[in-house]
Formats: structure tokens, C-alpha cells, sequence
């Protein structure tokens, strides 16, 4: 993602990149009230060779000084992928995007409305206005397929916003690849591991375990890659 900052005539003061080894795009920026800027898009997980559609993407938010740096970021979204497209500071000081997703809804793209706090943390609903067919607790379901080679899916569910960190370890303990690290809402979600490592790589053949961990509920599973 990049933010461009220019003077009245247009020519440029600074410009700010943001993102990793994939597709991250900004589509919509606003200066806030304090004079720095918030900024929302999706931040993709990798594409599909050729075709480029994205495997998974998440909507994003980043907040920024007056110069665009600092601040923090924040990503929402389950197993499909979700994007941002616009964005507003509201008068309590948070933050009101409008966006799509292919993780909630009726099916295929709805419109999404995610209101925050000022922190870009989701304001959580009152229990009269939760969804209905909601999981009943936290689940960490068997990777499908397993044994794999090259992509496995791992399912779990999330009765409540919920702070995830979803990590692959090797036998040793070592941290592989980080999957989700990130609040997300409740409902049926999915991860895709790729057999990569947090650098792109591919790691060998072998045992491999997923954890995941949220407040309250701990759960790991095994893993077999096969080449």
C-alpha cells in the first residue's frame, strides 16, 4: 500500500509504503482529527499462480502521524477472503469501514460494515445483537487432508470475538510459520498452511504441530507434511 503526501499544488512532501511479501492495496485514505491519517484495504495471503485470485485476504486498517508513520494496524476477517474499500473516523473517535466479504454472510460477496474503537479494536456487540447459529464453544478441528503435500486446510470455531494466535511448530518447539495472530470475529473459520516457513520457504518433510491459542481455551494438533 502506498500513501502519498503532497502539498497544494501536488507536488510530493513524503510517501509511505506499507505491507509484506504479498498483494496489500489501500483504496481509501482519510486525515483524522489529531492530523495524522487512517487508511483501509485488504492485505492478501498469497495468490494463485497465473490466475491471481487471492487464496485469502483480509481487510485492513492502518492508522499513522501527521508524516505517516507510527501508529498500529489491524486486519479482520475469517476464511475467505474480505476486503476494505472505505473509510471514516466517527465523532466517538473510532474508526467506521465499508467493505466486502466472502466469510460472512448470505454467500459469495455482502456488504461489510465494520464499526471500531479508537484502537481499531471491534466494538463488540450486545448479547441481544449477536448472530444466531454461532459455534456453542472453541474448537480446533483434524487438518484436512493429512497426511498433505502441499496445501492443508485447519478448521476451528470462535462463539465469541476472540484474540487468536494460530502457530506451526516443528518437533523442537520452533516456531514455523505464524498463521493467524490477530483478533477475529466469532463464527466457522479456516486456515490454509502452505508448508512454508514465515520466510517463504519451503521446509522439509516431516511432523509438524498447529496450535491454537485464545483466552480461555488451548488446543494443538499434528501435521504430516509428505514430498
Amino acid at each position: 500500500a502506498w500513501l502519498i503526501r503532497t502539498d497544494a499544488q501536488g507536488d510530493t512532501l513524503w510517501t509511505r509504503t506499507y505491507g509484506g511479501s504479498h498483494e496489500d492495496i489501500g483504496t481509501s485514505v482519510q486525515q483524522t482529527a489529531d492530523g495524522g491519517f487512517v487508511m483501509t484495504g485488504w492485505t492478501g495471503f498469497g495468490f494463485i499462480e497465473f490466475v491471481g485470485t487471492p487464496l485469502d485476504a483480509d481487510v485492513w486498517l492502518i492508522r499513522t502521524d501527521a508524516q505517516g508513520n507510527g501508529g498500529w494496524t489491524r486486519t479482520y476477517g475469517g476464511s475467505a477472503p474480505d476486503f476494505g474499500y472505505s473509510v471514516q473516523q466517527t465523532a466517538d473517535g473510532g474508526f467506521v469501514i465499508a467493505g466486502a466479504t466472502r466469510s460472512y454472510g448470505a454467500g459469495s460477496d455482502d456488504v461489510w460494515l465494520i464499526k471500531t474503537n479508537s484502537q481499531g479494536n471491534i466494538v463488540p456487540l450486545s448479547v441481544s445483537h449477536q448472530r444466531p447459529g454461532l459455534p456453542d464453544g472453541f474448537m480446533l478441528h483434524p487438518a484436512y487432508p493429512n497426511p498433505f503435500n502441499p496445501v492443508s486446510t485447519i478448521r476451528y470455531d470462535l462463539p465469541r470475538v476472540s484474540d487468536v494466535s494460530l502457530v506451526v511448530y516443528d518437533l523442537l518447539g520452533r516456531v514455523v510459520a505464524r498463521l493467524i495472530d490477530r483478533q477475529m470475529e466469532p463464527g466457522y473459520h479456516r486456515a490454509i498452511w502452505d508448508g512454508r516457513d514465515q520466510g517463504g520457504r519451503e521446509v522439509p518433510s516431516g511432523i509438524y504441530i498447529a496450535r491454537l491459542v485464545t483466552p480461555g481455551y488451548t488446543k494443538s494438533i499434528k501435521m504430516v507434511l509428505l514430498k
